[in-house]
């Protein structure tokens, strides 16, 4: 995308939890805490990369199932606010919990090279081949 030429209508979503996709063979109880590994949702373990999610609200067994079969909706302990920008790449599953980078003042990218971070993607939306970027700024 290019840079705004004029005023756009932007919606701002508050959220206080989310549902997420569940990480393959994942147990997940509810009131665990837990995290995205890779962009699936798995319950907290000792093991460093990993993006804290919040806790569960719900029992979750994905045993013998592959990523993404199942989600799990999570409690983040304090409210998100999430503003809406134009994805200049195409995102996947495995970004969800990342750190996204200003392109420009409406598209962000994954890319960190001489760009200023915005903050954590934590959903994304396509609509008429356009990505939407959910980020927690």
């Amino acid at each position: 995308m290019t840079a705004l030429l004029k005023q756009r209508m932007v919606r701002v979503k508050k959220a206080g939890g989310m549902d997420f996709p569940v990480e393959a063979d994942a147990v997940i109880f509810k009131g665990a805490f837990c995290v995205l590994k890779a962009g699936y949702l798995t319950p907290a373990l000792e093991e460093s990369g990993d993006t804290p999610a919040g806790l569960a609200t719900e029992d979750v067994d994905a045993t013998g199932l592959s990523s993404g079969d199942v989600s799990c909706h999570v409690n983040f302990c304090r409210e998100k606010t999430l503003v809406p920008m134009i994805s200049g790449v195409s995102l996947a599953q495995t970004d969800m919990g990342k750190t996204l980078y200003l392109k420009d003042d409406q598209t962000v990218t994954t890319d960190d090279s001489g760009t200023t971070a915005l903050g954590t993607v934590w959903k994304f939306e396509e609509a008429n081949s356009v990505q939407t970027a959910w980020v927690e700024v």
